[in-house]
């Protein structure tokens, strides 16, 4: 790398990192590729309280992706619970905790989860798909089956249902 390339890169990450420390609190809530800096904003912008239920509860929702990323995983449930508290009708809620549990291992938990996002919006491929996922990592290969082939009649370009699918009918 030559030392034009390594300025180059030192002034980018000056400029992003500049960016993102005059960020408000929504801002950094809801755009930063940072989880540290999400979960800061976002801490802010709930502390602020002027908003809408609903807006709360995608701050809330944020944040507790952003604990997911950084294995704060009891934190993380307690905001995705203060999130569905705050808007219950939200399908991305439960989606998002049903992938913490899907990526913890507790299968049972993420297909209740997948499952209530369905109840709210049916037509939610990727909610089909990881249900699947769960299904399947829990050796129900029937239900896995059965949402992967749902995965495909709402979203067709999905190849990796199409994967898991074609494994399933072996």
């Amino acid at each position: 790398m030559t030392l034009a390339m390594i300025l180059g890169s030192i002034a980018a990450t000056a400029v992003i990192a500049a960016n993102i420390a005059v960020a408000d609190p929504l801002t950094l809530c809801n755009d930063s590729p940072d989880p540290v800096a999400q979960i800061q904003g976002c801490t802010d912008y709930i502390a602020e309280g002027n908003t809408t239920n609903q807006n709360l509860s995608v701050a809330y929702l944020n944040r507790a992706i952003a604990h997911s990323m950084t294995n704060q995983h009891e934190t993380a449930l307690a905001d995705f619970a203060k999130a569905m508290e705050l808007d219950p009708d939200n399908p991305l809620v439960p989606y998002n905790r049903g992938n913490l549990y899907l990526d913890t291992g507790r299968y049972d938990l993420a297909i209740a989860d997948f499952t209530r996002a369905l109840e709210i919006e049916p037509h939610f491929a990727l909610a089909h798909y990881n249900r699947g996922l769960a299904y399947e990592k829990a050796g129900d290969r029937i239900s896995a089956k059965a949402d992967y082939e749902q995965t495909l009649a709402l979203d067709p370009s999905d190849k990796q249902a199409k994967v898991h699918l074609d494994h399933l009918n072996k």
